[in-house]
């Protein structure tokens, strides 16, 4: 194993000792300068913790003057011991090899070790690779002794990171996590990724962003050769804002049971994210991932909750103008018996049905509306052939005039599908009935109304409010003896289909925080913007679309408000503007406090109305998500059950489970203990889990936390608790 070793760059140039002590004894990288050398990246020496201090030690008691390759050459060369590692060019990829079981053989051993090595690497036979060390040192006879050959460059690698990473991601199987934190100034998130690897080893893998900056590969014997409490590894930026480290763990009176502790901060955490993962051989020796929890959380930490409805006197009110949409219900629809001299009755049952249809679009300031009667029945009540030579259509308008309308006809009506149609007679509204006959026809006539029809579907299908409500329709029908016969139908509006607050809780399922509306009175359409609570994430909706920003986003905008020094900032997908109807949102931020985002000023504009609002921004209380503790007995005891109560906004994962550590402060991380409490439940809304705490110590504070599966993170916890 190669990667628990101190890398060090070097150089073919003129690099004296003077000028690689403080890098070589800090353990720090030195760029290389040399493109050969460096395969157009890094050039870099290996070796052991051992190797790398008898290296130092005798470093510095070198010339400062000297030449470092010159010194690399002659200290290794003296000594047995040193790793014998290869850099092998293959195609456009470059391995490193450990060939210490070649290092007393000869030159063709060596190269029948590499194909072997390159065969399992790739899945493919490999003809003997070339082999490349720096000077360009050839091999020779395939007879040559391996150790007279490679003297003195046995330990001087040439291999890239970038490469190495390259070659092992074909290798890495899928991640067994991903750990990352959201990094808002760089916008670069820093990940550790643990993966499980072909070849039966563990990997570990760091990024930046998209890319892989190193990836470290152990077999089963190098975990065992590590010591534990170790750091395998750290990547932080020359600044020290942000770092990544993973720390190496044996499990004690476990054989072959390790642990692999993630610690990640990025450039605007307070402080570091800590997780841990273990790890074990399968039966078959392969190394595979058994759990992961974690240990630290900065975005729960418990911070004083500060009410921002409370602490800014919000929602407040800065503009209101215009109608709202008037929600009083029409008058009830009356039914009405047919009157007139003819014999023949028209009537339309208990419940006669008129469908409204406004055309698409206006003509010059004027739309059509169509006025449709589905059911009138006609009984001839005579004993006679009636003629019906014309049918005519009214409506009462606002002053209690008939006027009539235009296009009037008649047809039967016919079932398609789920869908009632008609066959409109063309030519005239007159026709026959025979004696005691019952007949059933569709009537419609239409008028040109002034004004814009309605914006959709819904609205067209509606009176339109210049007329009176509830409508009136005067059916009436002249016969072959000039008598006539007249029926009055009435329709309302069904209630208005506006947005409430009621409506929408009830729709969403959530409890909305604010609801922000502006109406459009002539069109009878509402604009709006409500907040509510998903979990701990806020949701904004907006007349439909909703946006939901969780903490880690509000984090970003905080961040970005701070770097621009601005308390004010239009958030433009949330600001549109469709015809008269705009929408414009601005987050308001506290410069006083870290440019904290604690509201919205919500502005709405429609042709009748406008307001402007201002509200906080959601926020999950935590009183709201504290679970109930309790005991059989009157104080919690080490090693006796207690019960967990819970009563969760959400569903309940089978998999969820309550972790109980120490309680965070100032003086400790916080850590879990290492033992979780899994419950297997069906999915519940409120519930109760009955657990067995681990040896807890007197006089220490220790809090139950509820842990999400889906999303790893703590959704609820109990106050602190002790024994």
């Amino acid at each position: 194993m190669v990667h628990d070793s101190t890398c060090f760059l070097l150089s073919e140039g003129n690099l004296t000792i003077e000028a690689w002590k403080s890098t070589f004894a800090s353990g720090h990288l030195l760029q290389c300068q040399d493109s050969h050398t460096c395969d157009h990246h890094n050039s870099i020496l290996m070796l052991t913790p051992d190797q790398t201090v008898n290296l130092a030690l005798n470093a510095f008691q070198e010339s400062p003057s000297r030449n470092v390759n010159e010194f690399l050459a002659h200290y290794f060369s003296e000594r047995s011991e040193t790793p014998f590692f290869l850099s092998v060019n293959y195609a456009e990829d470059t391995f490193l090899v450990d060939c210490s079981p070649c290092r007393n053989g000869t030159i063709k051993e060596l190269n029948r070790y590499l194909e072997t090595f390159l065969s399992q690497q790739l899945a493919d036979s490999i003809s003997v690779p070339e082999i490349r060390l720096p000077g360009n040192v050839q091999f020779g006879s395939s007879r040559y002794l391996v150790s007279n050959v490679l003297k003195p460059f046995s330990s001087v690698i040439c291999l890239s990171q970038l490469t190495f990473n390259k070659v092992h991601m074909a290798l890495l199987e899928q991640s067994f996590s991903e750990l990352t934190r959201k990094d808002f100034k760089d916008s670069l998130d820093k990940r550790v990724s643990l993966h499980p690897h072909k070849q039966g080893r563990a990997a570990i893998r760091f990024g930046v962003g998209r890319a892989t900056r190193k990836t470290l590969v152990y077999s089963l014997q190098d975990l065992r050769e590590q010591i534990s409490g170790s750091t395998l590894d750290i990547l932080l930026d020359e600044q020290g804002e942000w770092f990544m480290k993973v720390d190496f763990e044996k499990i004690p009176d476990l054989e072959d049971l390790f642990a692999f502790t993630v610690h990640i901060k990025s450039s605007t955490d307070k402080k570091a994210s800590v997780w841990k993962a273990h790890l074990a051989p399968n039966s078959y020796g392969k190394l595979v991932y058994g759990s992961i929890e974690q240990l630290v959380d900065p975005d729960t930490d418990e911070e004083e909750f500060v009410d921002y409805r409370a602490e800014y006197k919000l929602p407040k009110v800065m503009e209101r103008s215009g109608p709202e949409i008037d929600m009083t219900p029409p008058p009830t629809a009356q039914i009405h018996k047919s009157s007139g001299e003819s014999v023949v009755d028209m009537y339309c049952g208990d419940g006669p049905k008129v469908n409204i249809a406004q055309a698409m679009f206006a003509r010059e300031g004027r739309f059509t509306c169509y006025f449709t009667l589905t059911n009138c029945t006609f009984h001839n009540t005579s004993d006679e052939i009636i003629a019906i030579l014309k049918t005519t259509m009214e409506y009462q308008d606002t002053t209690g005039k008939w006027q009539p309308l235009e296009n009037v006809r008649i047809g039967e009506q016919y079932q398609s599908g789920w869908n009632t149609q008609f066959n409109w007679q063309e030519g005239g509204t007159n026709f026959n009935m025979l004696e005691s006959s019952t007949t059933t026809l569709g009537i419609i006539g239409a008028v040109d109304v002034e004004g814009e029809p309605g914006s959709d579907n819904n609205a067209r299908t509606r009176i339109p409010k210049s007329f009176p409500q509830p409508l009136k329709l005067r059916v009436t029908i002249h016969d072959k003896d000039s008598k006539t016969k007249s029926l009055i139908v009435e329709k309302s509006n069904p209630p208005k289909d506006v947005p409430t607050k009621q409506y929408l809780e009830s729709n969403w399922k959530a409890k909305i925080c604010d609801f922000v509306f502006c109406d459009d009175a002539e069109k009878d359409e509402r604009l709006y913007f409500a907040t509510y609570l998903s979990g701990r994430a806020a949701v904004l909706r907006i007349s439909g679309t909703y946006y939901t920003w969780d903490s880690n986003y509000i984090k970003s905008l905080e961040y970005a408000a701070k770097d621009a020094k601005t308390t004010e900032q239009v958030q433009e997908n949330l600001s549109t503007s469709n015809g008269s109807d705009t929408r414009q949102i601005t987050l308001l931020f506290d410069a006083a406090n870290e440019y904290r985002l604690y509201g919205l000023r919500v502005t709405l504009t429609t042709a009748t109305s406008t307001i402007t609002q201002e509200i906080p921004i959601p926020q999950a209380n935590p009183e709201d998500y504290l679970m109930e503790l309790r005991t059989d007995n009157k104080d919690i005891h080490s090693g006796k059950p207690i019960t967990v109560f819970f009563d969760l906004k959400t569903d309940v994962h089978s998999s969820d489970k309550i972790v109980i550590g120490e309680e965070a402060t100032k003086e400790n991380t916080g850590e879990y203990l290492d033992k979780a409490y899994v419950f297997n439940e069906k999915k519940v809304q409120a519930g109760e889990v009955h657990v067995t705490p681990p040896v807890l110590e007197k006089g220490k504070k220790y809090v139950a936390k509820y842990i999400s599966y889906e999303s790893s993170q703590v959704i609820a916890w109990t106050k602190p608790f002790s024994i």
